[in-house]
């Protein structure tokens, strides 16, 4: 589901909305959860959208939160397993705009490198299921044989392999070296998604992880989504015991948990979490801030408050449960 059709799903419910405990709102279709709303409530959201949009449907109101009602950041999923639906809602509210810190954009574009020729035909043909293929690839280098039946249909599992075993030989430090240098000047979003794909090659290297989560920060949502897709699943899955040093990254790490890119904001939490961040940097990443860490960990479903609650315990080295007041106080003394 695409954060726009998501964020009309949730609009079209508003009219029906019967405020709840703190930001947890029921209605008939779907439990809504809103986190980071600090002067708005859920009632005043709606209300703005729609003096906004007067006549115009919901589903078409997703670039309102940032254009005309000047949010400067926003996420909504939604999860169909639950019954009811759970959707969430997460914001940065327009006066927090100065937290929020992308990459600059790269310079010219340029030719995809001749090496990714086939990574990049691949891309234009089947961008969707390239998406999904970054994803998998930890499972693929784990085992060659990892059935993909339950993703794709057998035409595409045929492009998938290829793509896999063709991005595997890409493996040596000249490839690397490009791929860094591809992230920070190419300025063609698809050659920089080519270069965040063959970095999953080198995540042996603390610096790799440092440069792929600054992609977070990319302007360009696709290259974004795609930094995102290439680590979550490692983070958890074949690299869950690494201990990463985010000494260099702390900049980037501290504008992710202020709120930049929104729908990166579990992402990080979880790669921060399972990459074991050291304690040093919770000055760096937090003092003066950690507001929408403090929101989730608020959160009325039990996945974001633990995974705000374990990076908060990660950085503390010690818990203080899930008293947002106690981790305030944590957050003032840094």
């Amino acid at each position: 589901m695409t954060i726009k059709r998501a964020l009309g799903i949730v609009l079209s419910l508003l009219p029906f909305l019967q405020i709840g405990f703190g930001q947890l709102i029921k209605t008939p279709q779907a439990d809504i959860e809103f986190i980071g709303l600090k002067t708005w409530t859920a009632q005043k959201l709606y209300d703005d959208i729609s003096k906004a949009n007067p006549g115009r449907p919901f589903h078409a109101c997703m670039a309102d939160l940032k254009d005309r009602l000047g949010f400067a950041g926003s996420w909504v999923s939604m999860d169909i397993s639950q019954k009811p639906p759970y959707v969430l809602v997460a914001v940065v509210e327009p006066q927090f705009a100065s937290r929020i810190h992308y990459k600059a954009s790269p310079g010219a574009s340029r030719p995809a490198a001749a090496r990714w020729s086939v990574l990049s035909e691949i891309y234009k043909s089947y961008p969707n299921e390239f998406s999904s293929a970054v994803q998998l690839y930890g499972f693929f280098i784990e085992n060659s044989n990892f059935d993909l039946s339950p993703y794709f249909d057998s035409e595409t599992i045929t492009v998938v392999k290829k793509f896999w075993q063709n991005l595997s030989q890409l493996n040596t430090e000249e490839d690397k070296k490009l791929a860094f240098i591809t992230i920070d000047q190419d300025g063609d979003y698809a050659n920089r998604i080519l270069a965040l794909a063959v970095l999953g090659n080198f995540l042996d290297s603390d610096a790799t992880w440092q440069v792929i989560v600054d992609s977070f920060r990319d302007q360009n949502e696709r290259v974004a989504a795609a930094a995102t897709g290439v680590l979550v699943n490692m983070a958890e899955k074949k690299y869950k015991n690494k201990a990463v040093d985010w000494t260099e990254a702390a900049p980037a790490l501290r504008a992710l948990l202020d709120g930049t890119n929104t729908f990166a904001f579990m992402p990080i939490v979880k790669i921060l979490t399972a990459t074991k961040v050291s304690p040093k940097l919770a000055g760096p990443l937090l003092k003066g801030g950690g507001s929408l860490v403090i929101d989730f960990l608020n959160a009325q479903r039990q996945s974001e408050k633990e995974a705000a609650h374990g990076l908060l315990v990660q950085l503390a080295g010690k818990d203080f449960g899930f008293d947002s007041s106690i981790w305030e106080a944590w957050i003032k003394s840094l």
